[in-house]
């Protein structure tokens, strides 16, 4: 299932509504309770026990851009920089 992304509306109304009981902020958003945790633990706003509530850390590496062979850190997976990202379009 894909994650579930939030809109800039969702995300001002779930932080207004954060002490409203789960099933109903998780009826309100279409998702599961677990959901709702995992996205308050993503904002911020609360914190639950257990490995699967934890924030995660977006894997790094240093591999040359595919453009102009930069090694700077950035996200697993992205083969261009910041920079050539954002000549191509990509943002």
């Amino acid at each position: 299932m894909p994650k579930r992304i939030l809109s800039e509306d969702e995300k001002d109304w779930l932080r207004a509504h954060v002490a409203d009981p789960l099933p109903e902020q998780a009826s309100r958003l279409g998702c599961c309770t677990d959901t709702v945790k995992r996205l308050h633990v993503e904002l911020g706003l609360r914190q639950y026990p257990g490995a699967n509530f934890q924030p995660r850390k977006p894997a790094l590496w240093t591999r040359p851009c595919t453009s102009c062979g930069s090694t700077k850190r950035r996200p697993r997976n992205h083969y261009f920089c910041k920079r050539c990202r954002q000549g191509l379009g990509y943002g």
